[in-house]
């Protein structure tokens, strides 16, 4: 889990230079709304460019959390994170697989 989350945060780089990209081409697009003709392109640059951004500052959050935690703070999405590690490694110890009940207790917390 901790791999994937630091995957996550090193992707902010690609996520910065997408959102740039989908805004320049969200500008570029811009003329196309004078036109009678459909907006489908501009309303797709607004949503690649937001989704993008959305990510780019999830990315930096995720990063801070980790070097939070590299510096002996221990943060929210870390405990739950060791929390399910705990409860799968229970359950693959009994031959199941991760329960519903353990996902909605760490969503609780």
């Amino acid at each position: 889990v901790r791999r994937r989350l630091g995957l996550v945060a090193r992707r902010q780089a690609a996520h910065r230079q997408c959102t740039m990209v989908w805004s320049a081409g969200l500008l570029a697009s811009a003329p196309l709304l004078v036109l009678p003709i459909s907006n489908l392109p501009i309303y797709w640059c607004v949503y690649r460019a937001y989704s993008h951004y959305k990510a780019w500052q999830g990315g930096r959050a995720l990063a801070g959390s980790l070097a939070a935690n590299e510096a002996g703070e221990a943060g929210v999405a870390f405990e739950a994170c060791e929390f399910l590690e705990e409860k799968d490694a229970e359950k693959e110890a009994a031959g199941g697989t991760l329960s519903e009940e353990a996902v909605r207790e760490v969503a609780e917390r």
